[in-house]
């Protein structure tokens, strides 16, 4: 998924009058359009499943949550 992802990316920053601002919110709205509930939120995509939460990537959010 990260490749196509990663394509869609590189084709549009070829395009000349586009300026994608905020890139790790654009990545994360691109994999949840391939989601079966597309246009979620963040949040509602969590519940759904649709976030690897166990994933390593995750370690430090579940970490900071644990010491709350």
């Amino acid at each position: 998924m990260n490749r196509c992802i990663d394509d869609f990316f590189d084709c549009v920053d070829a395009l000349p009058d586009i300026d994608i601002r905020n890139r790790h919110k654009s990545r994360a709205q691109a994999y949840l359009a391939t989601r079966p509930s597309p246009g979620v939120s963040v949040g509602v995509a969590a519940q759904k499943g649709y976030w690897p939460l166990d994933h390593e990537a995750f370690d430090g959010v579940r970490a900071f949550l644990a010491a709350l």
